[in-house]
């Protein structure tokens, strides 16, 4: 019964896969068996934005970020949302329904949803 469902719905089934593998590693990270120097495993603070000019515009390691990994974690959520969202007005143009203005709300709420999400993760880079 679980295989035919996960046929059924592969994209549901993946998702559901990897938020269960997110949740184990966030488990193991914050209960010490996996150590980071990372908050939690992320790079989540900004740019430095204090007064020493040989740091400015850098992401100094002591704010938990690597020098082989400039890209912090909120910018990178970002981007990928916005990427996101255009892969959601491109779906519903692809969308085979005749009827597309079924389908409107539920692509214009994917795309805001996803859109407002990575605008938070924006906020948080700040």
């Amino acid at each position: 019964k679980m295989f035919s469902l996960i046929q059924q719905k592969p994209a549901w089934s993946l998702a559901s896969l990897l938020s269960i593998i997110y949740a184990v590693i966030f488990g193991l990270v914050t209960s010490g068996v996996l150590t980071d120097s990372l908050l939690f495993g992320f790079c989540v603070w900004g740019k430095y934005k204090g007064s020493d000019p040989n740091l400015a515009g850098t992401f100094p390691t002591e704010a938990g970020c690597r020098p082989f990994f400039p890209v912090n974690s909120h910018l990178a959520a970002f981007v990928v949302d916005v990427i996101l969202t255009l892969v959601a007005a491109v779906l519903y143009v692809m969308d085979g329904n005749k009827n597309k203005k079924e389908t409107l709300p539920t692509y214009l709420a994917t795309g805001f949803i996803i859109l407002v999400h990575g605008v938070l993760h924006w906020f948080l880079t700040q």
